[in-house]
């Protein structure tokens, strides 16, 4: 199965827009892509805000100039735990 098809047959798990975030229940993990800039870090606020317990914020380290550092102090800040991919070539 592709991620497409995978994503089409579980569309509840998904979420594409922040209206449908009322629909996560508060006890479930999340799991979010993370730059560390403010369109991802929107949506972590917003997450904290609805009371979820466990959200997690992925990163890719692919060998830009990026401060994981920095993206951890975000992360927590907005209570999310980090998880920094290291695919560097």
């Amino acid at each position: 199965m592709t991620t497409t098809e995978a994503a089409n047959t579980a569309p509840s798990r998904l979420v594409r827009s922040f209206g449908r975030l009322a629909h996560l229940d508060p006890d479930r993990p999340v799991v979010t892509l993370f730059s560390g800039g403010l369109d991802s870090s929107y949506p972590l606020l917003r997450l904290r805000r609805m009371g979820l317990r466990e959200v997690h914020a992925v990163s890719v380290d692919i060998g830009e100039d990026e401060s994981g550092p920095y993206k951890r102090l975000v992360a927590e800040a907005l209570g999310a735990r980090l998880h920094l991919l290291d695919r560097r070539a």
